[in-house]
């Protein structure tokens, strides 16, 4: 039973500090049932609470090598290179958007969604994965959009490269959408301090999540809607 019980708070403290960035509640949750757990230890049996906070330790080491050296690196990784132009003779504006798919779906139905709000306001755009090969040279685009996983407190690294190959934005509006589990708050400060020190005029950060409701920000739990009605009000009010 003993065993079980290090488990459970081993896996417990970890998911509880590794989900942080991602979702509060989830952390909460995980942090809670291994404190529990540890009580029912030292309750049942006092003297085998070092032996249970050693291997907890240990776990949440290997745990935390774990995610930094290994799934990090491989959620980070650069998407291969795709650059798609949409709408080619599109009047109202021209827009180019850069992101990170991430592992998932959610960042790419996001700014999917995004750049079919552009289009139905016949605006022309350019949708690049974020890599050596997407487009720095910004003087054909009125508006930059910037799309990314939130990866440990901070915006995928491959988006984040991006900007810092573009340089000075020059005033360049910016709209970035972040996309995660549950909890994107870390990220977006990341990104508005990155934004407004390469000199970006930031007209919004936009949040998508996977477990938490969006309805509340857009009206809607579909990320590819929300981002769409989005773009379309932000069109609406372009250069007014």
């Amino acid at each position: 039973m003993f065993i079980l019980a290090t488990i459970l708070v081993s896996f417990g403290f970890s998911l509880g500090v590794l989900a942080w960035p991602y979702s509060r509640a989830l952390s909460g949750v995980s942090v809670g049932i291994s404190l529990a757990m540890l009580a029912w230890v030292a309750w049942r049996q006092r003297t085998a609470l070092p032996g249970v906070l050693g291997s907890t330790a240990v776990f949440c080491l290997l745990a935390a090598l774990g995610w930094n050296l290994l799934l990090m690196p491989w959620a980070n990784h650069e998407a291969p290179s795709q650059i798609e132009l949409r709408n080619a003779n599109g009047t109202a504006g021209a827009a180019l958007i850069v992101y990170h798919p991430g592992r998932s779906e959610l960042q790419t139905e996001a700014v999917n969604g995004f750049a079919e709000g552009l289009v139905a306001a016949d605006w022309r755009v350019t949708l690049a994965t974020a890599n050596a090969a997407a487009p720095t040279d910004l003087a054909a685009y009125d508006l930059l959009v910037v799309g990314a996983q939130s990866y440990t407190w901070a915006p995928a690294r491959p988006v984040q490269a991006y900007l810092r190959r573009v340089g000075n934005l020059g005033g360049k509006p910016v709209v970035a959408i972040l996309s995660g589990l549950g909890e994107t708050g870390p990220a977006t400060t990341v990104m508005a301090d990155l934004l407004t020190a390469l000199n970006g005029n930031l007209l919004n950060i936009y949040h998508v999540w996977q477990i938490r409701p969006i309805d509340e920000l857009y009206g809607t739990d579909d990320p590819r809607l929300a981002m769409r009605q989005t773009a379309v009000s932000l069109a609406a009010a372009w250069g007014k």
